[in-house]
């Protein structure tokens, strides 16, 4: 499990700029609460790569101004990608104002044989989908919280996220 980590302006000359995930086929990968930003690969994933066979999960991640700048004009997944029959979740996170060069600015999955991999995604947001507006826009946040007590806990770790989204940003500006 890597969690609560910060993992910026890294850079690789192919795959995974922030973060290389490979596993064999019945590893379980967990990435929690972490924030990924201005990383960039040569050909996929600018934040995440995802590869043969990885099974992971990223929970309550940020994947933000990522980008995949191909010379070969192949970049694949600005902010997260999977492939090579992997199998990932993408829960509770933002994907967010990520740049590729060619298909999938925010997310890209491999769907051909023999590698076809899967990408579940639940209660996340992506955007923005035009790569033309990405650079206009800038990382905007959005939380719609349920203030009942059943929420309680959930409202507690948003909170702690924002404050902490907000604070790595406050530092970045200086």
């Amino acid at each position: 499990c890597i969690a609560d980590c910060q993992i910026s302006h890294n850079r690789a000359a192919t795959s995974g700029g922030g973060i290389y995930l490979a596993a064999g086929e019945y590893k379980l990968m967990l990435l929690k609460d972490c924030l990924f930003t201005d990383n960039s690969a040569g050909r996929d994933g600018g934040g995440v790569s995802c590869n043969w066979q990885t099974k992971a999960q990223l929970s309550n991640c940020t994947l933000a101004d990522n980008r995949v700048t191909s010379l070969l004009g192949r970049g694949f997944g600005g902010g997260l990608f999977v492939g090579y029959s992997s199998d990932v979740t993408l829960i509770n996170s933002i994907v967010w104002d990520n740049i590729s060069n060619e298909k999938g600015a925010q997310l890209a999955v491999t769907d051909g044989p023999p590698y076809a991999s899967t990408l579940h995604v639940t209660y996340s947001d992506i955007g923005p989908l035009d790569p033309n507006t990405a650079q206009k826009m800038g990382l905007d946040l959005v939380f719609v919280i349920d203030s009942s007590s059943s929420m309680l806990n959930a409202m507690t770790a948003v909170r702690a996220a924002a404050t902490q989204i907000a604070g790595a940003a406050a530092v970045q500006a200086r």
